[in-house]
């Protein structure tokens, strides 16, 4: 960037600015950062900031972490998703050993690739066991090739922070926990808004043998009263589906008309099952279990009123990074941020052929945004390990690991928790990451997942639903800064969807100016109609205009070429009432504003 840039930045509308120059230098002197920010209950803010050398650490043996990955099992490509987690773990790493490492020693990590085989997950969980140095691992993604290690790694008493779903593996094993919801986790959610639908004839497809599916459609089956019916493909290792098979699927569900059908064979297969439906006649809303909403509909190329769509939201409120790491982002914008997958030059020859999908050039665009959510969820737990392993007085690898794993066992929901880059993580009964389960679908006219409109929280031993306010945030003017005062104003057009549930009195801006005489806050508000709102998330809109006064900290550090950060930010007005908030899609969103002679050149959701 230049000396003249000014960044605009909004939780819910995020744009990026350059100033109009004049001859004046002083008035042309600043970088601007602008900064909306909608913070919902369940979204919690904070900020990391690092830098990194370990020149100055003994040179004595190195204590380890092995990172276990799944690339894609014909070698073909280079996941984005891979490069992420190697690219945040190593940074992670080497702020960890410009702090010292790890009581003195330097901390390296093991990277093992078992290429979605478990041959080699066996293998290379063998070969980590073997290191003495070895202090925890992170990793394991299925829970099919887990149950294949899992009595090995519990044995062996070595921590291990994996994603797996199924909890029932390793319940007996008190060094093995999951930064992924377990499936009992995820089936309570679910099975919460199974009985609120009152569905009577739900059914189940998933692929024979794997474990997550064959737990799903039993936990399923047993919060519904046992009114699924399952079909189930065989496994052939290569995702597949037996073309026999389908056919006398489709042919049961073509007769059993199923009021929603729970799909459980990855998205590539699903896409190609749906599409047969498709062509059978067959129509019926999705449940995705295993797959990407927006993958199969990119893959199927069918409307959202050909299958209405619901899933997991597993990567949190979609199209949204939370505000922690993106302050990380906006303080390190010449870092890597973006991850594409890339053809693998040592690819055999069926590789030959193939093309990469589409490449990232945003940070925010989707399939980036999800690459960017693991790897920065894989340093976490690094970082975790590494807290854990700060608290020990010794430098021996089994009193360590005997540290993180009472550190790990207080990391309860409810009790304590780790605040990470990614989220506010802590540990659910069952050793599985205790985050909030968000329910997605893609209704008829809306191609991108939204939130559904009512979620649903676990309090104590009852569930209680959570409204969800659609939010339309788009800037008209910027004016006024002064960092004397720490003030700035803004006028804004607030659109809000969500029912009766949520008004605008419901919201509350925290950071508005108070006047001195009165204690009012300098806010002027006012519904408006008549006026056009790009919006595909429903025609239920009340449109407001907001002018107002602002709070801001200056920061001063680098004058006259500083860097700032503005934002209006705004929250549940009563704790006892809360929402969740679904920004509009950044492609919806209104991308130019005025701001007292400064140019807008880009955007982003944060």
């Amino acid at each position: 960037m230049g000396r003249s840039d000014l960044e605009f930045n909004c939780t819910s509308d995020v744009l990026w600015a350059v100033p109009k120059f004049n001859a004046n230098w002083p008035e042309a002197r600043n970088f601007k950062y602008i900064w909306f920010r909608i913070v919902s209950l369940f979204l919690i803010v904070g900020a990391l900031s690092f830098s990194y050398s370990d020149a100055a650490l003994p040179q004595e043996p190195a204590f380890r972490i092995g990172v276990f990955l799944s690339s894609d099992r014909d070698r073909c490509f280079s996941p984005g998703i891979i490069k992420s987690i190697r690219h945040f773990t190593r940074q992670r790493t080497e702020h960890i050993n410009a702090a010292g490492g790890v009581n003195g020693r330097k901390l390296e990590l093991f990277y093992y690739d078992d290429f979605e085989e478990i041959e080699l997950t066996k293998q290379n969980v063998a070969n980590a066991l073997k290191d003495r140095d070895m202090i925890a691992m992170i990793g394991i993604s299925s829970s099919t090739r887990a149950a294949a290690v899992v009595d090995d790694i519990g044995a062996s008493g070595i921590p291990l922070i994996s994603e797996i779903s199924r909890s029932d593996l390793f319940e007996r094993y008190n060094n093995i926990y999951t930064m992924a919801p377990t499936v009992l986790d995820e089936v309570g959610t679910v099975g919460e808004w199974l009985r609120n639908k009152d569905f009577s004839n739900p059914a189940f497809v998933g692929f024979a043998g794997n474990l997550y599916s064959e737990q799903y459609a039993e936990q399923l089956n047993q919060a519904s009263g046992n009114r699924f019916q399952d079909y189930w493909f065989p496994d052939k290792g290569d995702f597949s589906l037996d073309p026999d098979v389908q056919k006398s699927i489709i042919e049961q569900l073509k007769e059993r008309q199923p009021e929603i059908l729970f799909l459980s064979v990855y998205s590539g297969p699903g896409a190609r099952f749906l599409k047969a439906l498709y062509d059978a006649g067959v129509r019926v809303p999705v449940f995705v279990v295993m797959g990407r909403i927006r993958t199969i509909q990119n893959l199927i190329k069918l409307s959202p009123a050909d299958f209405e769509l619901y899933a997991l939201a597993r990567e949190g409120v979609p199209g949204v990074f939370n505000e922690r790491l993106r302050t990380r982002i906006w303080e390190t914008p010449r870092r890597r941020w973006i991850f594409n997958d890339s053809l693998n030059l040592e690819g055999g020859e069926s590789c030959k052929n193939k093309t990469p999908p589409d490449q990232n050039s945003h940070i925010d665009d989707r399939v980036n945004q999800r690459a960017v959510g693991r790897g920065i969820q894989y340093s976490d737990m690094l970082s975790i390990i590494a807290d854990a392993a700060h608290q020990a007085t010794s430098t021996d690898a089994d009193t360590l690991k005997k540290q993180i794993r009472f550190h790990l066992s207080t990391i309860a929901a409810g009790e304590k928790i780790y605040r990470g880059w990614w989220q506010d993580w802590s540990f659910s009964g069952s050793r599985g990451s205790s985050q909030d389960n968000l329910l997605l679908h893609s209704p008829d006219k809306v191609r991108l997942p939204t939130l559904v409109p009512e979620q649903f929280r676990r309090a104590q031993a009852h569930w209680r639903g959570v409204p969800v306010v659609y939010i339309g945030v788009d800037l008209e003017r910027l004016f006024g800064i002064d960092s004397n005062e720490n003030n700035f104003q803004a006028e804004f057009y607030l659109s809000l969807r969500g029912g009766e549930a949520v008004g605008l009195e419901d919201i509350e801006f925290t950071n508005a100016v108070h006047a001195q005489s009165s204690n009012e806050k300098l806010i002027n508000i006012r519904q408006i109609k008549g006026r056009e709102v790009a919006s595909d998330l429903g025609d239920d809109l009340r449109l407001y205009k907001v002018s107002g006064t602002f709070r801001f900290d200056p920061d001063l550090r680098n004058y006259p070429f500083d860097k700032q950060r503005f934002s209006i930010s705004f929250q549940p007005a009563d704790a006892s009432k809360p929402f969740l908030i679904q920004p509009q899609p950044r492609e919806l969103r209104t991308k130019f504003f005025e701001a007292d002679g400064w140019r807008p050149i880009s955007h982003h959701v944060g």
